[in-house]
């Protein structure tokens, strides 16, 4: 009985060793620190429409299909990546520009009219509302 259970564990090792695998697996322009025994990446891209995934497999026979690269809307982005029975998911999250950021350089200074014109734009809107003001109390009252 020992003899067997030794054979089936010598076997079960070296079909395990047998299983392809991802030696490496990167995303240009990304470093998503890839260890084989991790599934799940996550990363986050700007204007990119499709990433460029790379892999070293320990064996070239291997099956690898990769699903989901490319159209990334604004939500989590789902790439699935597939070695034989072994699956790895990249969550792609895409940036969202909030608000543009002008430099210094592109503001302009009010020129002394344009600075008169806002003026008597906020002292005209002013009036209107305090006369509105004081008409709707001696009409209510």
């Amino acid at each position: 009985m020992k003899k067997i259970l030794i054979f089936l564990l010598l076997f079960s090792v070296v079909h395990a060793e047998n299983k392809p695998y991802f030696i490496d697996l990167s995303i240009e322009g990304y470093d998503i620190h890839f260890n084989k025994d991790v599934h799940e990446y996550s990363i986050t891209v700007d204007n990119e429409t499709n990433l460029n995934i790379n892999y070293e497999l320990s064996d070239d026979n291997a099956n690898v299909i990769v699903m989901g690269n490319g159209n990334f809307n604004k939500s989590d982005n789902l790439i699935n990546i597939f070695i034989e029975d072994e699956e790895y998911i990249i969550h792609v999250y895409k940036t969202q520009e909030v608000a543009s950021i002008i430099s210094k350089e592109e503001v302009k200074e009010l020129t002394p009219i344009k600075k008169e014109i806002i003026i008597f734009l906020i002292i005209s809107i002013s009036s209107i509302l305090i006369a509105f003001f004081y008409y709707s109390l001696f009409i209510f009252n």
